[in-house]
């Protein structure tokens, strides 16, 4: 390893670095214009943090990865010993380094009782990992490289491919969705609920419009936008005056029309006359409708499925 390993990490430029106190110093006022009004004290770093206009670490990691990548197969202890003699760890630039490495080594792999190489899933930050969850296969760990506990070497996770871990992904989710729900035909569906399958009956959503009406006794309504403690220079007109738009955010909202419920979510559910699709215990709180189907069904009658039914669904022979 080179010795100069550190700075060659190190030894570069921050972003933001061309950027110099002299810019602000003069400026007054907490957003850094004169006219704004200054109460209390401001630190003189305050004007470098504008959102993400602010100085941050920099680092040249690729010597890094380059390295990971020439001693796999190597033992890591020994490696890594290397490292530690180029490395000041009492320093806040050579910590974030190690972060870095760590993110991208995983130190606690195991073998389990069937003798395959595992790892818990985890966030590793610093040095410091948190592992919860089930044990998974050591290509699944998220990490490009692992220490090998059978040898102590460094090795690479054949990490699958991302179109198949999507595959796989896909075909869980269907599994899933199996398991409770299996569609009969364009107007049927079986739902598993509470250990017992039911038989459920599509429908198209009715048509409803929604139409506005003035609020109470109110006779006159202020149109535009008031900001904090301005005066008030809003317009003032009646209810006639007011356009569409104005109406739909001063009026008081009302349901014209067939409303339906739906038996699977026992919700109220309708179709406006804008085409969407209105779901909820009340009127007028449009959700999104994840239980209908995607030509605008509801679930409109229900019961228990017959042997006939589950024999459609492939559930019985």
């Amino acid at each position: 390893m080179r010795s100069d390993f550190n700075k060659l990490l190190v030894e570069r430029e921050r972003p933001r670095s061309w950027d110099k106190h002299c810019n602000y110093r003069h400026m007054k006022g907490p957003s850094g214009f004169k006219d704004d009004e200054v109460g209390g004290r401001e630190g003189m770093k305050h004007h470098y943090k504008i959102g993400y206009d602010t100085k941050d670490f920099n680092e040249n990691l690729n010597p890094l990865y380059g390295w990971l990548r020439s001693i796999v197969g190597k033992k890591w202890d020994k490696s890594y010993s290397e490292l530690c003699k180029t490395f000041d760890m009492r320093g806040v630039i050579n910590a974030h380094i190690l972060q870095h490495l760590w993110q991208s080594v995983e130190r606690h792999a195991f073998v389990s009782e069937k003798g395959a190489v595992m790892a818990f899933r985890g966030y590793s930050s610093g040095g410091r990992e948190t592992m919860h969850g089930d044990a998974v296969p050591i290509s699944r760990c998220g990490k490009d490289y692992y220490i090998c506990p059978k040898d102590g070497t460094l090795k690479k996770t054949q990490k699958a491919p991302r179109r198949s871990v999507v595959k796989e992904q896909e075909a869980n989710k269907r599994k899933e969705l199996l398991a409770i729900k299996r569609p009969l035909n364009d107007r049927e569906v079986l739902h598993f609920i509470d250990g017992v399958w039911y038989h459920f009956e599509l429908k198209p959503l009715p048509e409803a419009k929604i139409v506005y009406m003035k609020p109470g006794n109110k006779d006159e309504f202020r149109v535009g936008y008031h900001y904090g403690n301005s005066p008030d220079h809003r317009k003032v007109r009646t209810w006639d005056e007011l356009n569409q738009t104005e109406r739909e955010r001063l009026g008081t909202p009302k349901v014209v029309g067939g409303t339906a419920r739906d038996l699977l979510t026992n919700e109220v559910v309708y179709r406006d006359q804008k085409g969407v699709i209105h779901l909820g215990k009340g009127f007028l709180h449009p959700r999104r409708a994840n239980e209908l189907s995607s030509n605008g069904l509801y679930h409109a009658t229900k019961k228990t499925a017959s042997k006939k039914h589950l024999k459609q669904a492939g559930l019985i022979d």
